[in-house]
């Protein structure tokens, strides 16, 4: 099921997780955000990241039903990771497709932190599962 939620990173409302719990009772719980929320969480501009896309062949968001660009936060973290690459350590358009290729994947760091995120609301949703709908203390 997809559900509105407010984005921790930029206090917007219209971040959309995607929760599924397969028949072994496993909660996977996946967050998106659309290119416009991912634009302004990187400072850049909606139409810089489509060009990166076309570019770097990477990230390969998910589209949604009406076509939209749905950007996962391991999308964001390479993200994150192309606009370090570009503006920070002012690498060329080769240079940054040359560490990709070495590269197979962005940056540990970044990823770890998406993870945690992810594991982080699952946890909070089995909580929620957990809760007594009425306790026999309460009356």
């Amino acid at each position: 099921m997809y559900r509105q939620q407010q984005c921790q990173h930029c206090s917007t409302a219209a971040a959309s997780i995607f929760v599924s719990a397969p028949a072994g009772g496993t909660v996977h719980v996946e967050r998106y955000y659309r290119i416009g929320e991912v634009a302004r969480l990187l400072g850049e501009q909606p139409h810089t990241l489509r060009h990166w896309e076309r570019q770097f062949q990477q990230p390969r968001p998910r589209r949604g039903a009406m076509g939209e660009r749905l950007y996962s936060e391991e999308d964001i973290a390479l993200l994150r990771r192309i606009q370090h690459l570009l503006r920070v350590e002012r690498r060329t358009m080769a240079q940054v497709k040359e560490a990709f290729s070495a590269l197979e994947q962005p940056c540990a760091t970044s990823l770890s932190y998406a993870v945690l995120e992810s594991l982080r609301v699952a946890l909070e949703l089995v909580l929620l599962l957990l809760q007594p709908h009425g306790s026999a203390s309460e009356g």
